[in-house]
């Protein structure tokens, strides 16, 4: 594998991870934020559990919520349950999660009193925006393990052993020609 197009793959794999990582901790800093904010009442629109499937046995869940509230006279709506919520596998975790969200005719919204158009219905880290981090920086300590293998499979050399061999007699020069000779005759694989 030539060295630019191992560096190219790392490097993607490294922008994934800082990606998701610099994500996580957005949605942390943006929970810890919206628990100062004020709350309004607001109405429950719709609420409903999405499945999606990302191979053919791994599926996804999420309740995906649609809400209405005013601020200031003005009508907003929202789809934010909590920064960071995307859903996990578990359909009983979501089926709870929705039945709650369901039976609510009216549900606390915090809004962002600067951009009123930036709400949550749970606010506060939680373990979504944490488990985004934790990947994230796992993500990346996977990816700094396979970089160093790589590096060092690179810098090794045969100087490595050849500075650490004791050696307690030469030969003379003079019976190394005969030596070499005699490799010669006898064929590549004892030269290697």
């Amino acid at each position: 594998m030539s060295i630019m197009l191992a560096v190219l793959i790392l490097g993607v794999f490294l922008v994934v991870g800082l990606g998701v990582t610099g994500w996580g901790l957005m949605c942390m800093a943006r929970s810890r934020r919206a628990v100062s904010w004020p709350t309004v009442p607001g109405h429950m629109n719709s609420c409903k559990i999405e499945e999606s499937r990302s191979s053919r046995s791994s599926v996804q869940y999420s309740v995906e919520v649609d809400y209405s509230y005013r601020v200031l006279g003005q009508e907003y709506h929202g789809d934010r349950i909590a920064f960071g919520y995307t859903g996990n596998h578990n359909l009983e975790e979501s089926k709870a999660l929705h039945a709650r969200l369901s039976q609510a005719r009216l549900v606390d919204v915090s809004y962002n009193p600067s951009r009123p158009t930036e709400s949550a219905l749970a606010v506060g880290i939680d373990r979504s925006a944490v488990s985004i981090v934790v990947f994230g920086i796992s993500w990346l300590v996977f990816i700094a393990g396979i970089a160093s293998c790589w590096v060092l499979s690179e810098k090794r050399s045969d100087r490595d052993i050849i500075d650490r061999i004791g050696i307690l007699e030469q030969i003379p020069p003079r019976d190394q020609g005969e030596i070499r000779s005699a490799l010669d005759r006898s064929g590549p694989a004892l030269k290697d």
